[in-house]
């Protein structure tokens, strides 16, 4: 589970889910950034470009425990707002489970 960048950014690291030089180039990200990065606005990042899946980010978000899907739905909220591609495969993943 991670809840800063740092801590998310190590945490990729160790599972390898994205090349070192990804992470790499991410920390230099945030640590140039003038405004604070969450691990959230990582993680939607990451999904938007296609680099991890909902279910991945909802792990790597912490929320692992079978049949809990606050994570994944709080994401899912976020990227509706950014991405209508993104917002589509919420609405679907959320229709499974009669969340719409």
């Amino acid at each position: 589970m991670a809840k800063t960048a740092e801590e998310l950014l190590n945490e990729l690291e160790r599972r390898e889910l994205i090349p070192g030089d990804v992470v790499a180039a991410l920390r230099a990200q945030v640590a140039k950034s003038a405004k604070p990065v969450t691990a959230n606005g990582i993680v939607r990042k990451l999904m938007e470009r296609g680099d991890i899946t909902s279910a991945q980010a909802q792990n790597l978000l912490g929320d692992s425990r079978p049949g809990k899907h606050a994570t994944s739905t709080n994401v899912c909220r976020i990227d509706r707002s950014r991405s209508a591609r993104i917002a589509r495969a919420c609405e679907i993943h959320n229709s499974h489970r009669g969340t719409v």
